[in-house]
């Protein structure tokens, strides 16, 4: 008869109850003596809201206080009896969902291992009225003392000797180096894994040992002073100071690093003092660049050379900067019999990064991703007897770089090849498509292909718009090289969409179509050997009335790129040339202030007005006192 009383009473209660659990959730299982932490109160039942709630939790006064409570989910009751917390969530309240509904912070008494105990105080239910059925589970804390050494185990200089060997308590140290040693790694091992360790080098931990830390210092010549500050655990200091003392830079190289004479073929080799070239009789004059390894050195010797026929010599000269000397001959022979041998500097071929440039041109665009510090260049030459030389091409930067390809010949002018390298920024996040953007938490780029569609939705404008973050909108070739970028941000006034394609008219190559709106910020490769890096030119753009309107009188271009604003026109032309009269700077600024100006002359004149008649007024109450 019990056992049926049961049954029915179960089959009548269990569809009134749903299953939920309640546990503790903490942020640090090993807290110092003296430090804080957090507890959380978790909940977990499904979809449902619960309504009441009644908890009892418990702790070990000896060991924690409670030092303060918030309510994630809004404030209900609770009271705390000598270690007993008593949790009471009532109807009238909000009702709670799943997670976090109770954050208490504690404090460590002590060192200690000790349980921290949930369990129901009463009856559970959600908003439906049904008996919510918990399970608990509790969480144990073990603390910790604070730690106090503040020594290290080890101080080392990687390649180096300290000029004593190390010992804890001693705290000075010195070493001596090389003059062309300009930055040293000192490697020191904590005594202890809490240990913090600063410097005025840079400070990094290292990959595979937590108690190993790399500081570098770059070197000046003569002392330098480098302090290493060891923070135990409880906040406690000790500072190591290791003086190191760096031989005179003052080199003795009095070697070239670079040479080079127009209209020849001649290139600095290491070892060579006496270089060779002949000219045709149109050649008056050669001029010679050069550069010395020693940065300090003086160079003699170079600049416009004028050339008679014959024999010329001439000759530049090094001076170290502790005073060794060189020299360097250089004999040009001028005459008829050279007037036919003009040499060649063309490329036959070019590789970059193992991928055959089928189309070479003065300008060619790549990309490289973050990690790139340099690109893979494999020359071919038409002439045997021309030379290269590439510049650039080391420690690429984030964004734009040019690395200068130099051809040159005998009798010949050199001839110049930019390859435009983009590398990827390593703070931005990665995607093809711009569709594929759910959130804004970092900045990102969306890189498409040229025949890509450009269309840019209103919603991504309004993520821009809204955070602190950009979106770059990439347009690159097949090798990852950047036509043209927009950059979208929070300085937007209109979210509508954006087609943001830009195209080169087929017939004028100073010329991009557009229909970008007002006010986007857009930087576009020119593809056009017009203009050099570092020219100033103008932007005017445009309408379907061949109106022109001048976008921008000081641009500059940069690695082969211009920078400007939107102004809504379709058309944009860049030239040198002055296509409309532009307004001067004075009138500029009164254009600028028109209506302050106009404001101001309108309030000067209501002031007199207004003065004219009070004095009218005062003449005629005298007239009539009179």
């Amino acid at each position: 008869m019990k056992k049926l009383i049961i049954s029915l009473v179960l089959f009548f209660t269990l569809p009134l109850m749903v299953m939920a659990s309640t546990i503790l959730v903490s942020d640090e299982k090993k807290p110092i003596v003296g430090s804080t932490f957090v507890i959380n109160v978790t909940v977990d039942y499904g979809n449902d809201k619960l309504s009441t709630a009644h908890y009892l939790l418990t702790y070990d006064t000896d060991c924690f206080s409670l030092a303060s409570t918030s309510w994630p989910q809004g404030i209900v009751s609770l009271r705390n009896d000598n270690g007993n917390i008593y949790i009471d969530k009532e109807a009238t309240t909000s009702p709670w969902s799943p997670g976090a509904v109770s954050i208490l912070t504690f404090r460590v008494n002590k060192v200690c291992t000790k349980s921290f105990e949930i369990k129901e105080n009463g009856p559970a239910t959600n908003q439906n009225g049904k008996v919510v059925k918990q399970s608990f589970a509790s969480i144990t804390i073990s603390t910790e003392e604070s730690g106090s050494n503040n020594q290290l185990a080890s101080l080392a200089i990687t390649d180096q000797v300290l000029n004593s060997t190390f010992n804890k308590n001693d705290n000075n140290y010195s070493a001596n180096v090389a003059a062309d040693v300009s930055t040293i790694d000192i490697v020191a091992i904590k005594g202890d894994n809490k240990q913090k360790i600063l410097s005025n080098g840079s400070v990094s931990e290292d990959e595979t040992d937590k108690k190993k830390v790399h500081i570098s210092y770059d070197l000046n010549s003569g002392l330098n002073k480098i302090d290493i500050k060891v923070q135990a655990e409880n906040g406690a200091t000790n500072i190591y100071t290791l003086k190191v003392t760096r031989a005179s830079d003052d080199s003795t190289d009095a070697n070239l690093k670079r040479l080079s004479v127009s209209n020849t073929n001649i290139k600095y080799m290491d070892g060579k003092e006496v270089y060779e070239a002949r000219v045709g009789s149109a050649v008056d004059s050669v001029f010679i660049t050069a550069a010395t390894v020693d940065p300090k050195a003086e160079l003699v010797g170079t600049g416009t050379k004028k050339v008679i026929d014959g024999e010329n010599d001439f000759v530049i000269r090094v001076k170290s900067s502790s005073g060794k000397e060189k020299k360097y001959t250089i004999k040009i022979i001028k005459g008829k019999d050279f007037d036919n041998t003009q040499g060649n500097n063309e490329i036959k071929s070019l590789k970059i990064n193992g991928e055959i440039i089928d189309k070479i041109t003065k300008n060619i665009l790549v990309g490289v991703d973050e990690n790139a510090n340099e690109i893979a260049i494999d020359v071919v030459l038409e002439s045997e007897t021309a030379v290269y030389t590439i510049e650039g091409n080391k420690n690429l930067q984030e964004g734009l770089n040019t690395i200068i390809l130099t051809v040159s010949d005998d009798n010949t002018e050199s001839n110049l090849y930019y390859i435009r390298v983009f590398k990827r920024m390593d703070d931005c996040v990665y995607l093809k498509k711009i569709n594929e953007i759910s959130t804004l938490s970092s900045s990102i780029i969306v890189s498409n292909y040229l025949s890509d569609n450009h269309i840019i939705e209103s919603k991504y404008l309004e993520m821009a718009s809204k955070s602190n973050k950009k979106i770059y909108y990439n347009v690159i070739n097949n090798r990852g090289g950047l036509l043209y970028q927009i950059i979208l941000d929070k300085n937007m006034n209109d979210t509508n969409e954006i087609d943001a394609s830009i195209t080169k008219n087929k017939n004028n190559p100073l010329v991009y179509s557009s229909k970008i709106k007002e006010g986007v910020n857009v930087l576009l490769f020119l593809d056009t050997d017009d203009f050099s890096d570092g020219e100033i030119i103008r932007i005017y753009s445009f309408n379907e009335e061949n109106n022109y309107k001048l976008v921008s009188n000081n641009v500059e271009i940069k690695d082969g790129y211009v920078e400007f604003t939107t102004n809504g026109d379709n058309n944009y032309v860049f030239t040198k040339q002055m296509l409309i009269k532009e307004d001067d700077a004075t009138v500029k600024l009164l254009k600028q202030f028109k209506d302050y100006i106009v404001f101001g002359i309108g309030f000067v004149l209501i002031i007199i007005v207004l003065l004219s008649i009070s004095k009218l007024k005062k003449k005629k109450s005298v007239a009539e006192k009179k």
